[in-house]
């Protein structure tokens, strides 16, 4: 009972405010799931359901316009500063989805940091993975996707550009394992386990540069991976690439980051509704990345056909879609609305227009 009741008043609290007891550790640990979950492995992840908040996909049909998408992708999905929570709560207040990359590193303790060869300035608290593990708990039950950050791989000639699919298949597999056993490696028993299957959640995953992607990609698709969201690029309507969905994010060479993403979205949503791909990490926060990217969810989420959800949801959006619909969203110029109206454009002529 001592365990259910330590995690009964963790979870409440961690709603609350966020706030996390001493950790506890233990030679032998036990898995704490909620009693509607089945453990997985030590009891780190589980079985829960469907997800919960879930947007659910629905093919467009003539007279309907394509919504405006937009993706809040977040590096490092760890706490450190109260990002996690932040970010959590202003989605809530604005009914938006988001996706969070997870490093299994996050979840390591001081001791395996060590082992591993880990830096010393990258080692998680106790503290620190105990927030973790509560902020992925609740950010999934609020309907956010949790992916992966694949920060092992070293860059360079000695790195990731001579890998082989094969090499990154082991690398994925690597870090998934990390985020599975999160429970021995600790050795936490008063948390709840993940309420998710991790080997199944993850659809897409970053890394820490552009090399090598040729190889991962490959690697990827034939782990079941469905999306790249790897790098920047044009704001235009997806295609696949190597068997992935291409997502890349929008750039910020120009300007400041608040002027950059509402000029991106308007072009986009008076124009071709391409979807918009905003990616950041949570120290950007101390810079005011977090405060523009709130502000802009602020003032954008409330408008018709707009809907901000996570990566896996824009491509399950895609992927219910014809293929001739989107074939004739991507053959639309860069932020230009059709010029017949929507419904001629994307169905033909002999259809009836909406709107122009």
């Amino acid at each position: 009972m001592r365990g259910v009741r330590g995690t009964a008043w963790l979870l409440g609290c961690a709603l609350a405010a966020g706030c996390v007891p001493a950790p506890t550790r233990t030679a032998h640990p036990a898995p704490a799931v909620t009693p509607a979950a089945t453990p997985l492995g030590d009891g780190s992840t589980s079985v829960t359901g469907p997800q919960p908040r879930r947007w659910p996909a629905t093919r467009l049909v003539p007279g309907e316009r394509p919504p405006q998408f937009v993706v809040l992708a977040w590096d490092g999905a760890e706490t450190a500063d109260g990002a996690f929570a932040r970010l959590r709560r202003s989605a809530r207040a604005h009914g938006a989805s988001m996706t969070f990359f997870l490093s299994g590193r996050s979840l390591l303790p001081a001791r395996d940091h060590r082992a591993r060869g880990g830096r010393v300035a990258a080692q998680p608290t106790d503290r620190q993975i105990r927030d973790t593990v509560l902020n992925l708990t609740l950010g999934w039950r609020e309907g956010h996707e949790v992916a992966a950050r694949l920060d092992g791989p070293r860059c360079g000639r000695s790195g990731v550009r001579a890998w082989t699919a094969a090499d990154w298949k082991s690398e994925i597999r690597r870090s998934i394992g990390l985020v599975t056993t999160w429970r021995t490696a600790t050795g936490f028993t008063d948390l709840p386990a993940l309420p998710f299957d991790y080997r199944k959640q993850v659809v897409g995953g970053r890394v820490p540069c552009r090399e090598g992607t040729r190889a991962l990609r490959k690697a990827a698709h034939d782990l079941g991976w469905k999306y790249d969201p790897n790098g920047t690029g044009p704001q235009v309507w997806p295609r696949r690439r190597d068997g992935l969905w291409r997502l890349p994010s929008k750039s910020l060479r120009r300007g400041k980051p608040a002027a950059v993403y509402q000029r991106a979205f308007d072009r986009a949503y008076r124009g071709d509704r391409a979807p918009l791909v905003i990616s950041g990490r949570f120290t950007h926060g101390k810079g005011g990345r977090l405060n523009a990217v709130e502000g802009f969810l602020a003032r954008n989420a409330a408008r018709p056909d707009v809907r901000f959800v996570s990566f896996r949801q824009l491509v399950e959006w895609l992927e219910a879609q014809d293929p001739a619909v989107l074939a004739r969203l991507r053959a639309l110029p860069v932020g230009e609305r059709p010029a017949r109206g929507w419904t001629r454009h994307l169905w033909g002529a002999g259809k009836r227009d909406d709107r122009a």
